[in-house]
């Protein structure tokens, strides 16, 4: 028996994981009170505004500073002061002094980068790797990372399988009116989703297509939080072409937009497998395009879903587009 469970979320953006894992501390904080989460400043003010923290709740340590780099020596002194206690990580990126130091570590990972070359340093995957053998629990989302995890003697004992992830129904759920928005959300940061910086190359072309083969009128909205906000947002509206068709912006109620709205752009890399926010959409009756990556079609089918190439072309992925968009009511209600 642990002393006390810490669930550490040292992101200073809010994206999937965030979501998932403050969640699950809600649910389990209600019954073991001895259950901590350890959150960034700004993560802790994101959380709030969604709804997903309340103010008054207890058992939250909030670490202070702008970087991962400021929260070392606190996650660190917080270890020698808790021997005995279990520390849960379920974003990869712990200290490899903090592992060593850590009485018990838990990692889930999130993602199957490790084997796709997602990670340009290797130094960041000297310690991902390094982590694995310190910690005393893996759990990994992505069954054929596990399977291939599970081929590792040194980790075999250790490993287990949490699949998926979860959506609240009763908020995230289908209006009766629809309009042609076309919704990106996600993490908006440089190292997040290569996906997103090949679209918004991409913009201009794929609007040029669209405004060519749509009679009815449309818009995309970029949802999400990071460090590139501003930066994508002033790139379209710097272009005449796209600042009336296009949106940027923070929400802390997704479901607002995601309800109303026709398509959902699933475009992440290396899988979109197990992301939040597509189940999000999926749950708000949109129909998604999305890349045809490893275990994408665990989310989604051909039913509901146009699944383009990892690289794809502005003719493919507009082509996608105007199929969906082109749907008159009944036919979307049919497919979604």
């Amino acid at each position: 028996m642990f002393k006390k469970v810490f669930i550490v979320l040292h992101s200073s953006s809010i994206g999937g994981a965030e979501v998932r894992f403050s969640q699950v501390w809600q649910r389990l904080s209600a019954t073991y009170p001895n259950i901590y989460l350890v959150l960034s400043e700004r993560l802790e003010t994101l959380l709030k505004a969604r709804g997903l923290l309340d103010c008054s709740e207890n058992n939250i340590i909030v670490l202070k500073g702008p970087r991962l780099r400021n929260y070392i020596i606190p996650l660190v002194k917080l270890s020698l002061l808790n021997i005995g206690s279990l520390f849960h990580y379920p974003l990869v990126s712990v200290g490899f002094i903090h592992s060593l130091l850590a009485s018990r570590l838990v990692q889930s990972y999130t993602n199957n980068s490790l084997f796709k070359g997602e990670h340009d340093q290797t130094k960041i995957r000297f310690l991902v790797a390094l982590n694995f053998l310190f910690a005393r629990r893996l759990d990994i989302l992505d069954p054929s990372v596990f399977e291939k995890f599970r081929q590792w003697k040194l980790l075999n004992r250790k490993i287990s399988k949490t699949e998926l992830s979860f959506v609240d129904y009763a908020k995230f759920r289908p209006s009766d009116i629809r309009q042609n928005i076309i919704v990106f959300s996600g993490r908006m940061t440089s190292n997040a989703n290569k996906g997103l910086r090949r679209l918004i190359e991409q913009m201009p072309e794929i609007i040029e297509r669209l405004d060519r083969n749509l009679s009815e009128s449309y818009r995309f909205i970029f949802m999400g939080d990071g460090s590139l906000v501003e930066s994508i947002e002033m790139e379209f509206t710097n272009n005449p072409r796209l600042k009336d068709r296009i949106q940027v912006f923070y929400s802390n109620h997704p479901e607002k937009i995601l309800s109303t709205s026709k398509v959902f752009l699933s475009l992440q890399s290396p899988t979109n497998y197990p992301s939040q926010s597509l189940l999000e959409a999926l749950s708000c009756g949109n129909l998604v395009v999305m890349t045809d990556d490893d275990q994408s079609r665990i989310m989604a089918t051909n039913d509901i879903a146009e699944f383009i190439p990892h690289r794809w072309s502005v003719e493919e992925i507009s082509s996608a587009l105007i199929r969906l968009c082109k749907l008159d009511s009944k036919a979307f209600s049919e497919k979604s």
